[in-house]
């Protein structure tokens, strides 16, 4: 696989990747985006969107309610419509709350979860991903279980994978990502 250009690489030749360095929240958005994408076109990973879904479905919820007891609130009179309009507002609460603290406590920094098809076994895979601001480095932890469990982490400067421009090296950030996915143990 060392002589094949990976599936990554030749998309991001087409449409590179560049962002601001000095913003440490889209460094952090756009390393994600790129692991992301490597694990799913270079892997053949499948990404599970449950945190997505679940995420979705309370903030659609929280906006139908909030939506609803607007339009309640706009077409019947104020004493008529403020019992409703009051429960909107709470339920409109209670399921933003709900969503922000599923991303805290159950979601936590994990990036990606996946799963391969394999001969005769599948590969589950968690990745989870830090940056730290003061020090401008991003930490990566991954595991997979199956056949042949793999648990590795690194910690790299934001500047391993960008230029002074903010342009993505994806060649060196595919080669980062590859090698968390090697058994160092057994090696």
């Amino acid at each position: 696989m060392a002589s094949e250009k990976s599936a990554f690489v030749a998309l991001l030749d087409a449409t590179p990747v560049t962002v601001n360095n000095y913003n440490i929240a889209e460094v952090k958005h756009a390393l994600d985006d790129s692991v992301r994408k490597i694990l799913t076109k270079d892997h053949k990973f499948i990404e599970d969107n449950t945190h997505v879904d679940r995420k979705l479905l309370l903030g659609f919820s929280s906006c139908f309610f909030a939506i609803g007891g607007a339009l309640y609130g706009h077409f019947n009179d104020f004493q008529e419509s403020k019992l409703l309009v009051t429960i909107a507002i709470v339920l409109y609460s209670i399921l933003n709350s709900s969503m922000l603290l599923y991303t805290w406590f159950v979601e936590k920094d994990t990036i990606f979860v996946g799963v391969r098809k394999g001969n005769g076994s599948d590969e589950k895979i968690l990745v989870s991903a830090k940056c730290n601001k003061a020090k401008a480095e991003y930490f990566v932890k991954l595991s997979i279980s199956g056949k042949k469990p793999v648990s590795n982490a690194f910690t790299k400067s934001f500047g391993a994978w960008f230029d002074v421009d903010g342009e993505l090296a994806a060649d060196v950030l595919v080669r980062d990502v590859g090698s968390l996915l090697v058994d160092k143990k057994s090696q």
